[in-house]
This record gives C-alpha cells, sequence and structure tokens, in this order.
C-alpha cells in the first residue's frame, strides 16, 4: 500500500468519525429540547386541567369518583404529552431526511431527481387512495 493511499484513508476515517461525532451531538440535542419541551407541555396540560377541576361545582364531585379525576390527571395527560412530543420529533426528522435526500438527488442528477418525485407523488396519492378503501371496506 502506497503512503499517499494510507493518508486518504486515514483522513476519510477522521472524517467520518466527525460526522459521527456531530451527529452523535445533534442526535443527544434534539433528545434534550424534545424531553424539555415534553416536558412543559404536560406540566402546562396538568396545570390547566387541576385548575378546571378546582374550579367545579361541588355538585360535580358528588357525581364523578374522585380516583377517575385523579387517574386522568396523571395519565391522560402524559399519553397527550407522550404523543405530542413524538409525533412533533418525528415530522421534523423526516422533514430533515426529506430535504437533504433531495439536495443530494440534484447534485448527482437534476433530471433523475424531477423524474423521481414526479413519479413519487403519483405513488403517495395512489396509496393514501387505496388505504381509505381498504379501511371503509374492512368497516
Amino acid at each position: 500500500m502506497k503512503e499517499n493511499d494510507r493518508d486518504g484513508v486515514y483522513y476519510n476515517l477522521r472524517m467520518w468519525c466527525g460526522v459521527i461525532a456531530i451527529g452523535a451531538f445533534s442526535t443527544m440535542l434534539n433528545t434534550y429540547l424534545f424531553g424539555l419541551t415534553s416536558e412543559r407541555i404536560g406540566r402546562a396540560l396538568r396545570n390547566k386541567l387541576f385548575k378546571a377541576l378546582l374550579l367545579k361545582d361541588v355538585a360535580f364531585y358528588d357525581e364523578a369518583r374522585t380516583g377517575d379525576l385523579l387517574s386522568r390527571l396523571g395519565s391522560d395527560t402524559q399519553v397527550v404529552q407522550d404523543g405530542l412530543s413524538t409525533s412533533v420529533a418525528l415530522f421534523i426528522r423526516s422533514a430533515c431526511i426529506l430535504i437533504a435526500m433531495i439536495v443530494i438527488m440534484f447534485t448527482y442528477s437534476v433530471i433523475l431527481t424531477v423524474y423521481a418525485c414526479l413519479l413519487i407523488i403519483p405513488s403517495i396519492i395512489s396509496n393514501r387512495v387505496f388505504m381509505t378503501f381498504t379501511k371503509t371496506f374492512n368497516e
């Protein structure tokens, strides 16, 4: 193996290690920020629900079971909190991957990228129509 080849391999290895380190840091930052946001959303939701429960009439508590109300205060708000944070994180990640993929495709071939996009859009639409048809058929 020539010295130039070895230097090229080490250069590429260092570059990939840098890319992996940046990716790991970005993932950590993403997880931290979405976790923090999710906790804040959950806390605000629980506070609003708790304030609404405090403003209820005394007759409301005669009809409703207190244990169910406390269960909903804790568990249902947790489900909403998890759903919101997961959906937003997944949407942002998917959008970033889509944009990066299209940019990379454009750098290789503009014409091929246009053809691919023109073929993918009808495929997505037909998939949605088929899923709707299947859902109504199963009901």
